[in-house]
């Protein structure tokens, strides 16, 4: 018993569904790249806001004022770079019971027709100053 060899038909039809196939698949591949890539970018913009509460709360609480700062360009570390693709925003209240809210945001630009990535972060500084401790009988 021999075998026919494949028509002219079933092979385009072979080669048509594996371009359909591989099709589906770059398009999976690249959804999962910018995926991770928004990902990564949410991390890091989370880490350099974390970054700079941890920073601030280091800070006398007085010199807190001239720590504000408006769409200051920083690299991934957090240290301003004019070359950095992330821009954090330091918004410092005026001080209200003894304590100041702080709020951090980065943002980071996303594709086009997209929205930048972006992360905000508030704490709570208290006047150390003014904080009266419990006395220890």
């Amino acid at each position: 018993m021999t075998r026919k060899p494949f028509t002219f038909i079933e092979l385009m039809i072979a080669i048509v569904l594996s371009a359909i196939i591989a099709a589906a698949a770059i398009g999976l591949i690249s959804s999962m790249n910018w995926g991770m890539n928004r990902t990564r970018r949410t991390s890091t913009a989370t880490e350099i806001a974390n970054n700079r509460i941890a920073d601030l709360q280091n800070f006398t609480y007085d010199d807190l004022d001239a720590m504000e700062e408006v769409d200051m360009r920083v690299n991934d570390l957090g240290i301003p770079d004019s070359d950095g693709i992330y821009l954090r925003t330091t918004d410092i209240q005026n001080e209200a019971y003894n304590c100041r809210e702080v709020t951090v945001t980065v943002t980071a630009p996303w594709r086009p027709e997209k929205d930048d990535v972006e992360v905000s972060l508030t704490t709570i500084i208290l006047n150390p100053d003014s904080v009266i401790l419990p006395e220890v009988e």
